[in-house]
């Protein structure tokens, strides 16, 4: 269910995603940016508020689905959780 939810938020981002894209294939054009450079800059940025945002949700679900209450076992489930976040995030730039 955790990581349900935050894939479908990482895809609900798509929209915006989007919405860029003309802007970057205007200085593409010029040769301004290569198109790596962006896909990294803007996973760079995300990072602190993906990060921040899936760790309360984890929280919430972790201790309220009643799982093993250890450090281990939280951060095991955090880190798989955020990392199929990121790369999902990561899919659509």
């Amino acid at each position: 269910m955790a990581l349900l939810t935050t894939c479908l938020d990482a895809i609900g981002e798509m929209p915006a995603q989007m919405l860029g894209r003309p802007v970057f294939a205007k200085q593409f054009g010029y040769v301004l940016y290569r198109p790596a450079a962006l896909s990294v800059a803007n996973s760079l940025a995300d990072i602190p508020f993906s990060a921040i945002r899936v760790l309360v949700s984890n929280v919430i679900v972790y201790f309220m689905s009643g799982l093993n209450r250890t450090a281990s076992g939280f951060w095991t489930f955090h880190i798989l959780i955020y990392l199929s976040y990121l790369t999902l995030q990561g899919r659509p730039r």
